[in-house]
């Protein structure tokens, strides 16, 4: 059992994506049985919907990401991966935002608790970063200082000390989808590049990090404004298109083609392509009569949680020591986020009612399968270790 612990907390992705991918499945089960009508949540006075657009950012997709970028600032750093103690205190502290998020009406005692896991994980990573020297990446740190703020003015909206807007919710999933261009940026066009070189690909590889990058993740920056402080208007709308062609283009100088045949590749490009997606459908929801909800769901399951999908299995393959290689669970896996975003999408443009739990049915089914594939990788040695 010590064994096993010490296992467990050597390093951030084992029990943060661990926990990302349990907490997954029962987040949306509490949101589905208090939709049809079977439940009602502990915390009484907490909208159901703002209660699951909060834990599906701030509960799963916050502790994903903290896993993946403590366990890259390792590797930036070149210092020893948090372990031991400090991880068990994230964890603690996450559990504990889940706890207040869920049981408790809401208040400043369930606020502080809420914040405490995502302030950890700044001190800590602004921590590495500076004992490591690594100030180009404090940009990390500060995405999840972004996160931090849109975190407490969510709080004060649902105190009564702010005006409820929800600009809050928008704000921190556009922060998201801001990391994603960012860390996506770096990763699927060199792991692509890699692949490619290792098999002796002729012809181009992917583009080197240039001026359209950057345009890229600029125009997200005022998706971020307009889409905070303007949004569904003619400001947004147009912001919206114009990053989404940045995007597009973006990824299309990544080779998608040639590397097609890998599925733990080409699941890395799909996730990307969710974003030029999603913000078109964003953008329609300024000019059209379409739900927003389309373009949200586009870019939080489309894009947020396949790259965490995606990103998991492959991180945790690598630094357990696994080969990086698929098989029919993984390919499964992503055959199943996939369609759930797209059903979930299809159900906020079209009127049949049996899209949404269709789209359901097949999240649970990822995450199920997810946690067969990711508990041995993450809390057990590969074989013959």
């Amino acid at each position: 059992m010590k064994s096993l612990f010490a296992l467990l907390f050597s390093g951030a992705f084992r029990p943060l994506f661990l926990v990302a991918g349990l907490y997954a499945p029962l987040a949306l089960l509490l949101w589905l049985g208090y939709l049809f009508g079977y439940m009602t949540l502990p915390a009484q006075s907490v909208n159901p919907l703002l209660w699951h657009s909060h834990e599906m950012i701030y509960g799963f997709v916050a502790a994903a990401t903290g896993g993946f970028a403590f366990t890259a600032v390792a590797n930036w750093t070149g210092r020893t991966p948090v372990q031991g103690t400090p991880l068990v205190s994230l964890c603690l502290l996450w559990m504990l935002g889940r706890f207040a998020m869920t049981l408790l009406e809401p208040g400043w005692q369930a606020m502080a608790m809420d914040l405490s896991y995502l302030a950890l994980v700044i001190i800590i990573l602004v921590r590495e970063l500076h004992l490591g020297q690594n100030r180009r990446n404090y940009i990390i740190a500060a995405m999840f200082s972004l996160l931090f703020v849109f975190n407490v003015i969510y709080h004060l909206e649902i105190n009564g000390a702010m005006t409820a807007s929800g600009g809050s919710m928008r704000g921190a999933i556009i922060t998201v989808i801001l990391l994603v261009s960012l860390i996506g940026g770096r990763i699927i066009p060199a792991f692509s590049g890699n692949w490619l070189k290792a098999r002796n690909e002729k012809g181009s590889l992917p583009a080197a990090f240039g001026r359209l990058d950057r345009a890229s993740l600029i125009c997200t920056v005022l998706v971020l404004a307009s889409f905070v402080l303007f949004p569904y208007s003619g400001i947004s709308g147009t912001v919206l298109i114009i990053a989404a062609l940045l995007h597009a283009a973006r990824l299309g100088r990544w080779q998608t083609g040639k590397i097609a045949s890998e599925p733990l590749l080409l699941v890395l490009h799909i996730a990307y392509a969710w974003i030029p997606i999603g913000f078109l459908l964003l953008a329609a929801s300024s000019f059209l009569s379409v739900s927003p909800s389309a373009g949200l769901h586009a870019l939080t399951i489309g894009a947020i949680s396949t790259m965490i999908m995606a990103v998991a299995i492959r991180a945790g393959k690598g630094h357990s020591g696994r080969a990086l290689t698929s098989d029919a669970k993984i390919n499964l896996i992503f055959i199943l986020i996939t369609l759930t975003a797209m059903t979930r999408v299809s159900s906020s443009l079209l009127t049949w009612d049996w899209l949404m739990p269709l789209s359901g049915l097949f999240w649970l089914l990822a995450f199920l399968v997810f946690i067969m594939v990711a508990v041995p990788i993450l809390v057990m040695p590969p074989t013959g270790h």
